[in-house]
């Protein structure tokens, strides 16, 4: 019994798409490093960092559209803020990793509810900025992706022995 795929389903307008291909591409770059970074994280019990770094980003989001600031503007230092706010306070020994993320991420969510409640009819779909889509990636993100990979890949490579 011998078993026999046709790989022709493969080719045709789909996979010929450039937004396809860009989209394939930055998923496997981003599962490649999420893979390598992810044991560290979790040696260290961050493992939790990605979904309170989520809230903090909502919460963020929520207060630009309320401020009428550039969203992504606004939100991308206030999360990159906050990261390195929670490794400061791990470091400090003031609280564990796990309760600081905890607490930043309910508070920022709170927030994030809060303001969205009192900002009313607005017009922008906040779920859209956390979430985007990938097939929406566009031939300077795909440029930026790759460029962060190698960067990250290779940080990761040469301080490998400090960060376990």
């Amino acid at each position: 019994m011998s078993f026999s795929f046709d790989f022709s389903v493969f080719s045709g307008a789909f996979f010929d798409a450039s937004i396809i291909v860009y989209a394939i591409v930055v998923g496997v770059l981003t599962s490649l490093l999420a893979s390598v970074l992810g044991v560290n994280m979790v040696l260290k019990r961050y493992s939790m960092i990605g979904d309170g770094l989520s809230h903090v980003g909502f919460g963020a989001l929520s207060m630009a559209v309320v401020l009428n600031v550039s969203p992504m503007g606004f939100s991308v230092p206030v999360i990159i803020i906050a990261a390195l706010f929670l490794l400061r306070l791990n470091k400090k020994g003031a609280l564990k990793a796990e309760s600081a993320i905890a607490l930043l991420s309910v508070s920022c969510l709170s927030i994030g509810v809060l303001l969205n409640s009192l900002g009313g009819g607005s017009n922008i779909d906040i779920n859209s900025y956390l979430f985007g889509s990938i097939v929406s990636v566009k031939s300077e993100y795909l440029f930026i992706s790759v460029s962060l990979f190698v960067l990250v890949l290779l940080f990761f490579l040469v301080f490998q022995n400090l960060l376990l």
